[in-house]
């Protein structure tokens, strides 16, 4: 990779970072002390509540020896020069110790890039994987107008409802499941949630009679309770095909660019189980890659106890 690309490669990362923001490559910034045109390897540009923010960063191709303070001193007579805001010193072989103490006192960030498709730009990375998986668990409560001699399933898996006398029905499970699998409903974790359907306007459900025939019962009080589970492991990823910013400074690893095809879509005995991921996140959140399941089917599905009550057209009409 040449140096032009590789200072092609800086903004197109950082313009992934920053999308709202306006990068340039191999900008020309007018210097206000030394008043001359200053070459400015990747300038960014964006605005804060009307106020214009400028980061400009510098690339140093050091291939086998360090920066060290005399490129972060000169880096920052540029920045006080042009009246940025935040400077950001890149070099792919690193910085000497007195490079990054001088770095911290004066603001500047020292990084790396890293582009896994670059033989020249790649490092070792490896990310956390957080893997979440939203459990409902879910009951249902109904009361029916039985006949006497009625029975219905005690498993509200077989449990199926009409509103039209059968030409189109549902199993309340199934219609569960699909409202969970598209978001039609809350996830919130560890929270009591009620669900009444008002589309099921004078619901019928399916049962069998005295004589072993299947007719249709009215149904009232109709509800629908669940609440939500979680559980997290964490793994780690080294992807084929990444891109990102590594930071010296606090020693963090920023993703600009992530083939999510490369997230696993099962676990194996590397995941490690984590009691507290809201705590985990705190401490890596800056290249934690979180990724959440929350897709259930008939097999997977937690039914609790059914309430099922029983009254007769007598009782109801009093």
């Amino acid at each position: 990779m040449s140096w032009k690309d590789f200072e092609k490669l800086i903004a197109q990362i950082y313009s992934e970072l920053s999308p709202q923001a306006k990068v340039t490559h191999n900008d020309k910034i007018r210097g206000v002390d030394s008043k001359t045109d200053r070459q400015i390897d990747v300038s960014i540009r964006f605005n804060i509540a009307g106020h214009s923010i400028l980061t400009v960063i510098q690339a140093k191709d050091y291939r086998k020896t360090t920066a060290d303070i005399n490129d972060v001193g000169e880096f920052a007579s540029v920045i006080k020069d042009i009246r940025a805001n935040k400077g950001i010193l890149i070099c792919r072989s690193g910085f000497t110790q007195g490079a990054m103490d001088l770095a911290k006192n004066l603001g500047i960030d020292l990084c790396n890039i890293h582009d896994a498709k670059s033989r020249d730009w790649s490092l070792e990375i490896t990310l956390p994987i957080l893997w979440i998986d939203l459990l409902p668990i879910v009951q249902f409560q109904i009361t029916v107008n039985f006949k006497e001699g009625d029975s219905i399933s005690k498993n509200p898996d077989h449990w199926t409802i009409s509103t039209d006398k059968g030409e189109t029905r549902l199993t309340l499970i199934d219609s569960f499941i699909k409202a969970w699998n598209q978001g039609a409903i809350p996830r919130d974790v560890g929270v009591l949630h009620n669900l009444v359907d008002p589309n099921l306007i004078d619901p019928e459900i399916l049962i069998e009679d005295i004589n072993g025939e299947i007719d249709w019962r009215s149904v009232f009080d109709l509800a629908v309770t669940y609440k939500v589970s979680q559980q997290s492991w964490l793994g780690s990823l080294s992807p084929e095909e990444c891109r990102g910013v590594f930071n010296y400074t606090n020693e963090t690893f920023t993703v600009s660019y992530l083939d999510l095809g490369v997230i696993p879509t099962e676990r194996d005995e590397s995941w490690v189980k984590v009691d507290d991921p809201n705590q985990l996140a705190v401490s890596v959140s800056s290249h934690l890659i979180t990724t959440e399941r929350s897709q259930v089917d008939r097999e997977s599905s937690h039914i609790g106890e059914p309430s099922l009550k029983k009254i007769d057209p007598d009782e109801k009409l009093q």
